[in-house]
């Protein structure tokens, strides 16, 4: 039987459906996978459970677990300066290692250098080098879309990277003119070529990235604009930066700012937040700079190298540990970014229900964003019915619209709660609506056990997590 949403509208505890059902809810074509295991490792519910499909930043799900078991929870991002000190000068050269702290800031890089002349060193008789050696290879992962590349959300996850890979500017119009407004201190070159007129399919806004952090902005707007962009080249931004930095602590440098393999004695440290702090961070806000550079970071110290096909081998080798079974699926990044990643709603499920029960991942849940409370679920309308009860993380592009968490049920149960929808298409607006009216009316369902297999008289489900190739009422 397929329901038409009207009809849902008047769903009651009694009046039952199947999770398939709910799919046609959404825009014609689209797909959802649907997954609910109670506290006891039993599958209640599965739709499209064991299909392959795009999970967007889920992914972080797998990238936080594997980082929590593997590099532990005191693990901190170290950013140290290494050299030979007296009478005032840095004899050879000045190392500033780098290690892919994604929270590192400028302000951070300037306090770590101030601790040259509060030991009164003024002069660097060598070169300032930079060591990023702990990451290799491409700093972007296959499959990110070429057209995001320049949006700060996309930024490289460098050994180098600072300020969040990322760079605020303004794109102002006044007196029926664009200008690009920056602030002084950002080595970046921004070339505005914009129309002060409505964006549109013959004049949209565009921009090109031109390589050492030269951009040109086209087409139209009518409106002023905050902008975010990626900083394209660590390297150079994190060379201008120190340059500037120097002049600032009045230190000079002989030679020139160069980027390869340093040594010498730690002169100061500086530590980032533990991983909780981390990982607390990239759940609620999603934030891609800190999985990949999570994920590189466990090739890293698994395998010697900060690679990110690495990096995915040593999360896929714990994720096998804690007992998960990731045979089917394919994983390129930490963040979910590349759009070559794929898994199925029941692993994500099997992934959930091993944070509720294994003694190694205990703590992981807490640091989830609450509906209608925190992070990314703060304001979705879709959860506004189970606002306090659902810890999750979603998983949004364009055309996918995944949440992956655990509901407090009315009961006091706490239940794994997958949903993935792929080829979300039509409007915006329409997809939105119907995306909304799909979640909202899935957990309204959920909280009332409108299905049968959630009833607990009727529940026959016997599907504990260990054995994943059944599945039950799909």
């Amino acid at each position: 039987m397929r329901l038409i949403s009207s009809f849902l509208l008047l769903l009651t505890p009694w009046v039952f459906a199947t999770p398939a059902d709910f799919e046609s809810l959404l825009p014609t074509g689209s797909q959802a996978g649907l997954v609910v295991i109670n506290q006891q490792g039993e599958t209640l519910a599965a739709h499209n459970a064991d299909t392959l499909m795009v999970p967007a930043s889920t992914v972080k799900l797998f990238t936080a677990t594997a980082a929590w078991v593997s590099l532990g929870p005191e693990f901190r991002y170290q950013t140290e300066l290494m050299g030979q000190s007296g009478g005032g000068t840095i004899r050879g050269d000045l190392t500033l290692k780098m290690r892919g702290d994604p929270t590192l800031t400028r302000a951070d890089l300037y306090r770590l250098l101030s601790h040259l002349p509060r030991q009164g060193v003024r002069h660097i008789d060598g070169d300032l080098v930079v060591d990023g050696t702990v990451f290799a290879g491409y700093d972007r992962a296959r499959g990110w879309p070429w057209d995001d590349l320049g949006i700060c959300f996309s930024a490289p996850a460098s050994a180098y990277i600072l300020d969040h890979g990322c760079a605020d500017v303004r794109l102002t119009l006044r007196a029926g003119k664009v200008t690009v407004d920056k602030p002084a201190h950002l080595p970046l070159d921004i070339d505005a070529q914009v129309r002060a007129a409505p964006s549109s399919d013959a004049c949209p806004l565009e921009m090109a990235r031109l390589g050492a952090n030269r951009y040109t902005l086209s087409g139209c707007t009518e409106r002023s604009l905050p902008l975010s962009l990626a900083i394209d080249d660590p390297k150079s931004y994190l060379r201008a930066v120190i340059r500037q930095q120097l002049l600032e602590l009045g230190i000079s440098l002989r030679g020139v700012i160069r980027f390869g393999p340093g040594q010498g004695p730690v002169i100061a440290r500086h530590q980032s937040e533990p991983l909780p702090e981390l990982i607390r961070e990239l759940l609620h806000d999603s934030d891609n700079q800190i999985s990949d550079s999570l994920l590189r970071t466990l090739g890293q110290h698994r395998y010697g190298q900060g690679r990110y096909a690495l990096g995915v081998d040593a999360s896929m080798a714990t994720l096998r540990q804690l007992g998960l079974d990731m045979r089917h699926s394919e994983l390129i990044d930490g963040s979910g970014l590349s759009r070559y990643n794929l898994v199925t709603p029941r692993q994500l499920a099997q992934l959930l229900a091993l944070w509720q029960h294994h003694p190694k991942l205990e703590g992981l849940t807490e640091l989830l964003p609450v509906a209608g409370v925190s992070g990314t679920l703060a304001h979705r309308p879709g959860t506004r019915d189970v606002k306090g009860l659902l810890r999750a993380k979603t998983g949004t592009f364009g055309q996918v619209a995944n949440l992956a968490g655990l509901l407090e049920t009315q009961s006091g149960e706490q239940w794994v709660v997958v949903q993935m929808v792929n080829g979300l298409v039509g409007r915006p607006a329409t997809r939105k609506q119907k995306l909304n009216e799909f979640e909202s009316l899935w957990y309204q369902c959920l909280l009332s056990r409108c299905l049968p297999e959630l009833q607990p008289s009727l529940s026959s489900a016997d599907n504990p997590v260990e054995h994943p190739n059944s599945e039950p009422h799909s």
